[in-house]
C-alpha cells in the first residue's frame, strides 16, 4: 500500500485585527446564502419545559 505524502506547513506571525473579523463574521450573517450551524441562544420551544416543572 503506498503511503499518503505528508505535507508540512509553515506558520509565520501575523497582524490580526479582531474587531474586523468579527464585524465581517456579524456582516456574513445577514447574507441569506449563509447558513448558521449554531446560536448562543436556542430557541425556548426546544426546552422541555412540562417535563421540567415534573421535576420539582
Amino acid at each position: 500500500m503506498e503511503e499518503s505524502p505528508v505535507y508540512v506547513q509553515r506558520a509565520y506571525p501575523a497582524q490580526a485585527d479582531a474587531s474586523g473579523l468579527i464585524f465581517s463574521v456579524l456582516d456574513s450573517l445577514q447574507d441569506t446564502s449563509t447558513l448558521p450551524f449554531g446560536s448562543a441562544f436556542p430557541s425556548s420551544r426546544l426546552f422541555p419545559l412540562p417535563r421540567l416543572t415534573l421535576c420539582c
